[in-house]
């Protein structure tokens, strides 16, 4: 249909009994492949999957069949013709007989390649400012009087002695304790600012 080509979604379709999977001819173009739809082995199927990431397909839908998983959703990626990798998300519902077996488990690909790149631009980004941010602190606390750098008159303000201020159930430094301190620790000379 129209939504699923756009949403470059390929539908696929397990026979267990036979260990075959019918493949429409979009989830084929999605990986390379110019092919109908049409059905072949698992084997020939899986072929195309990334082999880091075949392990997780296999437990996925083992643990699926057994009941051990509620439902069958994982990326993984897919090798195409040209040799790239291309990341997809796999969805599918079985259909069990009385006794609870799967006879038959349908589903579909989308790729998601797209947003796996924008994950990363996201993840870089946000690992370019948190180190933008440490750098930049680290400059304001050199340059502040009040940072952890000294040069001469200032002072750490950890440095500063503690008082008890009423009402409160723990110490803090007090405003009055910290000018003082500042202030007392302020280089001797002029301080009036005169103009001409």
């Amino acid at each position: 249909s129209l939504a699923v080509t756009a949403g470059k979604t390929g539908v696929w379709d397990l026979d267990p009994e036979r260990n075959t999977i019918f493949v429409d001819g979009i989830l084929w173009s999605l990986i390379g492949q110019d092919r109908e739809s049409c059905t072949v082995s698992m084997d020939e199927w899986t072929s195309h999957v990334y082999a880091d990431d075949y392990p997780k397909l296999v437990d996925m839908t083992t643990d699926y069949f057994a009941g051990r998983a509620e439902s069958y959703d994982l990326e993984f990626r897919m090798v195409r013709e040209d040799g790239t990798l291309r990341w997809f998300l796999g969805r599918g519902e079985a259909v069990r007989d009385n006794e609870g077996r799967v006879i038959r488990l349908a589903g579909t690909n989308t790729d998601i390649s797209d947003l796996k790149q924008m994950e990363k631009a996201l993840q870089r980004a946000r690992r370019d400012l948190e180190e933008r941010v440490k750098e930049r602190r680290s400059e304001l606390e050199t340059a502040s009087p009040y940072g952890k750098a000294t040069n001469g008159w200032t002072r750490n303000i950890e440095a500063i002695p503690y008082q008890r201020i009423p009402g409160s159930d723990r110490s803090r430094v007090s405003f009055l304790s910290l000018t003082t301190s500042l202030h007392s620790n302020r280089p001797k000379g002029k301080s009036k600012i005169t103009s001409g």
